[in-house]
């Protein structure tokens, strides 16, 4: 079997080629194991390691989970988070991460899910 080496998408170390990915700890997830792949949303006592994530369930029965960072100043993330006070623009901040993490996820997942199904007979 030929290994591609064509980058379809590549983001915090992620890199998506068209048989498979690879991971930001270099281990590769090829594409004919994968069954799909979604958006999820995690919560986490606090909230500090929740969010969204790249899910990715294989044919075995196993998932991994992605983390995709967003391209906000983390001092301004961490401001919003942190600051005591509700404050209308502190939950814009938090809501902007939010949505772009999850755009770029079902970026991700969209092109992962055609991959896949483009390998099926």
């Amino acid at each position: 079997m030929v290994m591609s080496d064509k980058v379809l998408l590549e983001k915090g170390g992620h890199k998506l080629l068209e048989d498979r990915l690879v991971s930001r700890d270099k281990e590769e997830y090829f594409i004919r194991e994968m069954k799909c792949a979604s958006l999820v949303e995690k919560r986490s006592f606090g909230g500090l390691k929740g969010g969204y994530y790249l899910s990715i369930e294989f044919w075995n029965g196993d998932s991994k989970d992605f983390w995709f960072r967003h391209r906000l100043p983390l001092k301004q993330v961490y401001s919003a988070y942190f600051t005591p006070s509700f404050k209308p623009r502190n939950y814009q901040v938090v809501l902007a991460m939010e949505r772009e993490v999850s755009i770029i996820i079902l970026q991700w997942a969209e092109k992962i899910n055609e991959l896949i199904n483009a390998q099926k007979p």
